[in-house]
C-alpha cells in the first residue's frame, strides 16, 4: 500500500496484472491529497483520457481474480528462483525473495509477497546462452 507507506502519488499499469487478460489498455493515478485528486480528475475529463464503460467492466472482471492470479504467479516465480539457484550457468539471480537481494529487507517489511518479476545473468557467452536455453 504505497500511500500508507508515504507515497503522494501511485501509478499503476492496469493492462497486465490488474486486468489479467491483456484485452484493455489502461492505467491509473492515485493521489493522497484530495485537492490533487480533484485536479487530476478535472484534467482527465477535459482532455479525454478517462476510460470507457466497457474498459471499466474489463478491469473489474480482471480484479475479481487478481489475488489468486498473483498468488500463483508468486509461487511460480519462487519455483523458478529455486530452480535457477541450482543451475551452474546462472551467475547472478535477482529476486526480492533472496536475502542477498538489495531490496530484500524492505520488500519483506512492506509487501505481502515478493512478486513474480525476476531476472538473472548467465556466466558465459552466446554459446552458453544457447546451451542454457536447450
Amino acid at each position: 500500500n504505497p500511500l500508507a507507506l508515504g507515497a503522494d502519488l501511485v501509478l499503476h499499469s492496469c493492462t497486465k496484472y490488474l486486468n489479467g487478460h491483456s484485452d484493455v489498455v489502461a492505467g491509473v493515478v492515485i493521489a493522497k491529497d484530495p485537492d490533487v485528486v480533484t485536479e487530476l480528475a478535472w484534467w482527465a475529463n477535459n482532455i479525454g483520457v478517462t476510460g470507457g464503460a466497457f474498459d471499466s467492466y474489463l478491469l473489474l472482471r480482471g480484479l475479481r481474480t487478481l489475488v489468486p492470479r498473483m498468488e500463483l504467479a508468486q509461487r511460480n516465480a519462487q519455483a523458478i528462483v529455486k530452480y535457477l539457484q541450482t543451475q551452474p550457468l546462472v551467475k547472478k539471480l535477482y529476486h526480492p525473495s533472496l536475502p542477498e537481494n538489495q531490496g530484500h529487507e524492505i520488500a519483506a517489511r512492506q509487501q505481502k509477497g515478493f512478486g513474480a518479476m525476476l531476472s538473472f545473468e548467465l556466466d558465459g557467452d552466446e554459446h552458453t546462452l544457447r546451451r542454457f536455453l536447450g
